[in-house]
């Protein structure tokens, strides 16, 4: 669990640390329904989820349901495109 960070460079520190470990993370991962599914969880360790900055584990854990939905569905379509032999072009997931 991380407290809001106290200052410009504690919270520069964090934003980095979920970027490097949520990099990968598409766009549209980043949406409402992932911050409703942050935003309800039961809180922990007496402390309403809301009231803290997550860990970036603990914010990969909540997007990645949404990622994964993203990237079956980029994968299906180009399944489709390359029957249907509709050229595409494609950023590849590392």
């Amino acid at each position: 669990m991380s407290p809001i960070p106290p200052g410009p460079s504690a919270a520069a520190a964090q934003c980095r640390a979920i970027f490097d470990v949520c990099e990968d993370i598409p766009a549209g991962a980043w949406g409402k329904p992932a911050r409703l599914a942050w935003v309800r969880q039961p809180p922990r360790q007496g402390y309403p989820v809301g009231a803290r900055w997550p860990s970036p584990n603990e914010l990969r854990t909540v997007l990645l349901p949404f990622a994964n939905t993203i990237w079956r569905d980029a994968a299906a379509c180009q399944k489709l495109m390359t029957r249907l032999h509709i050229p595409f072009t494609s950023q590849q997931r590392s």
